[in-house]
C-alpha cells in the first residue's frame, strides 16, 4: 500500500538426519501388535471354518436333494405301473363280463360306403330311399343326378381321398 516496500525476513529449515532414520522402535507398543495380529489370524480362522461349514451343509442338502428326487420319481413309476396293472385287470374283468355276450351275437359293423354315408349325413335313416325320392323328385335332370350321386359314390369308396381320413 502506498509506495513501502517491506521484506518479510528469511525462513531457515532445521534438518535432523538423525531423525530420518528408521529406528528399531516404533510409537506403538509391542502388546498393541501381537494382539492385533492374534485377532487377525482368529478372525481369519473362524472365516475359514464358517466357509468349510457352509459348504458341508450345502453338499449335505444336495445329497438329501437327489434322494428325494429319486424316491419321487420311483414312487411316480411305482403309482404308474400300479395304474396300469389296475386298468389291465379292470379291462380283463370288462371283457370277461362280456364274453358271454359277444359269444352269442358280434358287435355291428358296417362297410366304409355305409359308415361314410352314416358321418356325413347322420339324420337321414336309409339312404337308398332317400336317393329314390331324390331321383323321383328331379325327373328332368334324372341322368345328371344319377351321374352326380355314382361320382360321390365313387369319391367316398377311393382310398386316395380325404374322406379315408375320417376313419
Amino acid at each position: 500500500m502506498g509506495n513501502r516496500e517491506l521484506s518479510p525476513g528469511s525462513l531457515d529449515y532445521k534438518v535432523d538426519v538423525e531423525a530420518l532414520k528408521p529406528q528399531g522402535s516404533s510409537d506403538i507398543p509391542l502388546p498393541v501388535v501381537l494382539g492385533t495380529v492374534f485377532a487377525i489370524i482368529v478372525m481369519a480362522i473362524v472365516v475359514t471354518l464358517l466357509i468349510f461349514k457352509y459348504r458341508e451343509n450345502s453338499q449335505r442338502l444336495t445329497e438329501q436333494s437327489e434322494v428325494t428326487k429319486k424316491k419321487m420319481h420311483d414312487l411316480e413309476s411305482q403309482v404308474a405301473r400300479e395304474c396300469k396293472d389296475a386298468f389291465t385287470e379292470l379291462q380283463m374283468m370288462v371283457m370277461n363280463d362280456i364274453s358271454p355276450i359277444s359269444d352269442l351275437t358280434s358287435l355291428p359293423f358296417l362297410d366304409f360306403s355305409t359308415y361314410a354315408y352314416k358321418v356325413l349325413f347322420p339324420n337321414i335313416e336309409d339312404f337308398q330311399r332317400s336317393t329314390s325320392r331324390f331321383h323321383a323328385a328331379a325327373p328332368n335332370n334324372r341322368a345328371a343326378v344319377v351321374a352326380g350321386l355314382k361320382d360321390f359314390h365313387t369319391l367316398l369308396c377311393v382310398d386316395t381321398t380325404a374322406f379315408r381320413t375320417l376313419r
